[in-house]
């Protein structure tokens, strides 16, 4: 297929995309302003370029494997590697919020705070909009549910407010 135009993206393509899928997020041109927002509100956000332990790197709903009396297994790792625990932290509340809404998201942190017997690292929000901001503005046809973009709207728009940013109104 011959791509007429593409938008440049200066966020990373998840190396665990089909070629399908990174052609749709390289060429889907579409953003909303709360996108925009969520944007600029992460490039001034601070976070950790430091490794602290191994990462999945796109942790989802999906990679979790649940069995009565047993500790969950995570499976999918092919995209792991060293990288800042904020990452998986944050990937794995968007994802909960887009598919049960943000108090899952919360529900999570405090299961993870609990467990881990320490705060949220410093720069959680910054990984949060970056989870939110590696999807399509239109998540229709992306994510296997008919809500997912109002999910993920829902979730930016929580960070932001979390952020205090002014544009989170939406």
């Amino acid at each position: 297929m011959i791509v007429k135009s593409c938008a440049v993206r200066s966020r990373p393509v998840n190396p665990a995309w089909s070629a399908e899928r990174v052609q749709q997020y390289l060429t889907d041109p579409g953003t909303t302003p709360l996108i925009e927002e969520a944007e600029r509100v992460l490039e001034q956000l601070p976070h950790s370029t430091e490794p602290t332990g191994l990462v999945h790197n796109d942790i989802a709903i999906g990679d979790v494997i649940w069995s009565t009396g047993r500790r969950p297994v995570v499976i999918d790792w092919e995209g792991a590697g060293s990288g800042a625990t904020g990452r998986d932290l944050g990937n794995a509340r968007f994802e909960l919020a887009m598919h049960y809404g943000v108090r899952a998201a919360e529900t999570l942190l405090r299961g993870w705070t609990e467990v881990a017997g320490a705060p949220a690292p410093d720069d959680l929000l910054y990984w949060d909009l970056s989870a939110t901001l590696n999807t399509p503005a239109n998540l229709q046809g992306w994510a296997p549910m008919p809500h997912a973009t109002e999910g993920r709207d829902a979730f930016i728009t929580h960070v932001l407010r979390r952020v205090g940013a002014t544009g989170a109104s939406s």
